[in-house]
């Protein structure tokens, strides 16, 4: 006969197991899976901005005007897309539906607005522009995201800012007295934090899971580079003499980061993938025009919701938690399931007990 104290013990052992297994599927999540990617190309005569698949397949034309469309950046539900654009005189912020319709002009200004991201929950923008500045001196700026509430960053000198994950911080590059570095802060302008000390640093882009940070600095030519969001451990990605590589990205699923590159020297610009050691360098196109500003999207599988009219219920499509390279991806179901196993356990043991 089992005893009361080996029921006890298995059933513990089994919720135990359950509730490790849930946290750390959720420890390790990422936003999502790799997106079609958004970017900027010469090669209809002019700058404009085009999507692709995440393999460099099905390259589609958004943008068509006479002037010069870049700087594009993905909303977080990837409905819109938000860009910079000259065709109205100077730089402005623009946006428009992920296929191109309603392009729409945000910022109207004399200065240049430039390098807009959506904020993590789709509610801000993020921008640089040099308005009111009277000489090139950039600084950071937030709207909201339909261009209303405009305002300044104060005591920020800098650009190219980049959303930590959770919306809590803003990383940039910029001159805070100390020389051209890598900086983060409050996403109110406060606790300005260097996080590099290199002499130069460009185009920050957070992980997904916000413990390391990505960017571009100059030893001679460009080159991509991570570094801890605390400041250790700084690693050099990439090394190609006379090569500039710029503007990196992480992929929504951690594993990958696109950056542009010029491999065949000139400005032959193309989009190109890693992994996040840097190794397994892969092109994403190789059209002989200039093409910059490779973003991706976060794809995330759909969960079909009950709907109260239909009958038979709709079944929920099961959303697989990431591959973390430690055992099998698990679905929602079947966490769902182990919860539901473990609580029978319990009952069990309860129910066992009473009668022995």
């Amino acid at each position: 006969m089992i005893s009361v104290k080996k029921v006890f013990l298995y059933s513990a052992i089994a919720i135990l197991a359950n509730s490790t297994l849930l946290s750390s599927i959720a420890d390790a999540s990422f936003p999502g899976l790799n997106g079609p990617i958004v970017f900027s190309t010469e090669r209809d005569g002019n700058r404009e901005i085009y999507t692709m698949n995440a393999d460099g397949t099905n390259q589609i034309r958004l943008t068509n005007n006479t002037d010069f469309d870049s700087e594009p950046s993905w909303s977080p539900d990837r409905s819109k897309i938000v860009f910079r654009s000259d065709r109205d005189g100077n730089r402005e912020i623009y946006t428009m539906n992920a296929d191109g319709t309603n392009q729409t002009r945000l910022t109207n200004n004399a200065g240049r607005d430039m390098q807009p991201v959506y904020s993590p929950d789709g509610t801000k923008i993020l921008f640089t522009s040099d308005r009111g500045q009277g000489v090139a001196q950039y600084r950071l700026w937030t709207m909201n995201a339909d261009g209303t509430n405009q305002t300044v960053l104060p005591a920020v000198f800098g650009a190219q800012g980049s959303w930590s994950p959770d919306g809590s911080k803003i990383v940039y590059n910029g001159n805070q007295g100390s020389g051209n570095e890598i900086f983060i802060m409050n996403v109110d302008g406060s606790n300005i934090t260097p996080l590099t000390s290199n002499g130069s640093g460009s185009a920050p882009d957070w992980s997904p899971d916000g413990t390391q940070v990505v960017f571009s600095a100059s030893d001679g030519d460009n080159d991509i580079y991570k570094i801890n969001a605390d400041g250790t451990n700084q690693v050099k990605l990439t090394n190609n003499t006379g090569i500039g590589d710029n503007h990196p990205m992480w992929s929504p699923d951690g594993t990958k980061i696109i950056f542009d590159s010029n491999p065949a020297g000139g400005t032959n610009y193309d989009g190109y993938i890693m992994n996040t050691d840097g190794t397994n360098l892969v092109a994403l196109s190789s059209n002989p025009a200039f093409d910059e500003y490779h973003r991706y999207s976060v794809l995330i599988p759909p969960v079909v919701s009950p709907s109260p009219t239909t009958s038979p219920s709709p079944i929920e499509t099961p959303i697989l938690a990431p591959n973390t390279g430690v055992g099998p991806a698990v679905s929602g179901i079947d966490m769902l399931t182990l919860s539901i196993l473990g609580l029978v356990v319990v009952a069990g043991g309860l129910i066992f007990s009473r009668r022995v």
